[in-house]
């Protein structure tokens, strides 16, 4: 799993293209790249709105533009289905840039069935379950 802030969103090509260069991670044997548009659940919220204030007072009713607009008009959205990919025209946009990208650097290949050969369920005498 590769975790990587990336900026400049008006400069989606350079995405992948950076992770990619950076971590090698298609030569490294990664079959698949995913994204989520940027969260601001609860508490997190506030502590972004401080922070973007302070660092990038110019720059603040844009950000907060862009993010509505990939939150269908909200800064935040907690259904499911719509939390990790948005809603509205920008978080398509962002959906299409990223499929066209990933494919590009081939990182668009199906994922192989997990394999649980390897696992073994904790004995009854372990006590682990009475942890539940």
């Amino acid at each position: 799993m590769v975790a990587r802030k990336i900026g400049n969103h008006h400069k989606p090509s350079g995405y992948i293209q950076r992770i990619k260069d950076d971590y090698g991670i298609s030569e490294a044997g990664a079959l698949n790249a995913n994204y989520i548009v940027l969260r601001l659940p609860l508490n997190v919220r506030s502590v972004f709105l401080e922070w973007l204030e302070r660092t990038q007072p110019i720059h603040k009713d844009r950000v907060l533009s862009r993010i509505r607009s990939a939150r269908d008009g909200e800064l935040s959205d907690s259904r499911y289905g719509r939390r990790m990919r948005g809603e509205g025209e920008m978080a398509e946009q962002i959906g299409r840039t990223f499929k066209a990208f990933a494919k590009k650097y081939g990182l668009d290949r199906k994922l192989p069935p997990l394999d649980f050969s390897a696992f073994r369920p904790p004995r009854a005498s372990s006590g682990q379950m009475n942890l539940f």
